[in-house]
């Protein structure tokens, strides 16, 4: 039989045993908990300089859009204004081209008070034909 000394000893040998055996996997369990932390850590890093780069891509793509939007808005207003010359030029072509007609009835009018015969050139002013000799330019 063991003398209570013994017994205390063994019971505190073993109660050091216990304590140390729990820490040790309570050590191990947090070291596990650490290195999930730490990947965790890590993965939530990589995720937030992913953002990081894609907010930099957007931006960059925004101002791309930006200038292409300025450059396209550029390209309308000048288009926009070549189509007003283009319609202000057509509006004085067409201008001209009814001064030129009511120069060209008069005309003809005029001949025909005086007695010469125009048919032939009043047709060719109705129909658009051009004879050199009266008429240089457009059709009538």
């Amino acid at each position: 039989m063991s003398t209570t000394n013994e017994t205390v000893t063994a019971s505190a040998g073993f109660l050091t045993i216990l304590i140390g055996g729990y820490t040790a996997w309570a050590g191990y369990k947090n070291k596990g908990k650490d290195q999930e932390h730490a990947r965790e850590t890590a993965s939530y890093d990589n995720l937030q300089e992913d953002l990081r780069n894609c907010r930099h891509d957007l931006a960059a793509e925004r101002e791309r859009a930006d200038r292409y939007q300025s450059l396209w808005d550029a390209c309308e207003e000048r288009r926009m204004e070549e189509l007003a010359r283009y319609r202000e030029s057509m509006a004085a072509d067409q201008a001209l081209r009814h001064d030129l007609r009511s120069l060209v009835r008069n005309a003809l009018a005029r001949m025909e008070d005086a007695g010469v015969d125009c048919e032939d050139l009043r047709e060719r002013a109705r129909f658009g034909v051009r004879d050199s000799r009266f008429v240089s330019g457009p059709d009538l």
